[in-house]
C-alpha cells in the first residue's frame, strides 16, 4: 500500500468513526491529538520525576513522596 493510500484509509477510518460517535471529523482529530499529547506529556513528566529523584539520591539530598 503506498503512502497516499494508506493516508486515504486512515481518513476515512477517521471520518466513519467520528460519524459512528456523532462527532464532526475535525473535532475526532482534536481529541485524539490532543489524548495523546496527555499521554506523552505525562509519560515525560514521570521520567523527569524519576529522574530527579536519582539525581537527589545520588547527591545525597532526601526526597519526599508526599
Amino acid at each position: 500500500m503506498t503512502t497516499k493510500a494508506a493516508a486515504t484509509a486512515d481518513d476515512l477510518h477517521g471520518d466513519s468513526l467520528a460519524r459512528w460517535r456523532g462527532q464532526s471529523t475535525a473535532a475526532a482529530r482534536t481529541a485524539a491529538t490532543s489524548g495523546l499529547a496527555n499521554v506523552v506529556a505525562t509519560m515525560f513528566s514521570m521520567k523527569r520525576r524519576r529522574y530527579d529523584e536519582a539525581s537527589a539520591a545520588d547527591s545525597g539530598e532526601t526526597t519526599s513522596a508526599c
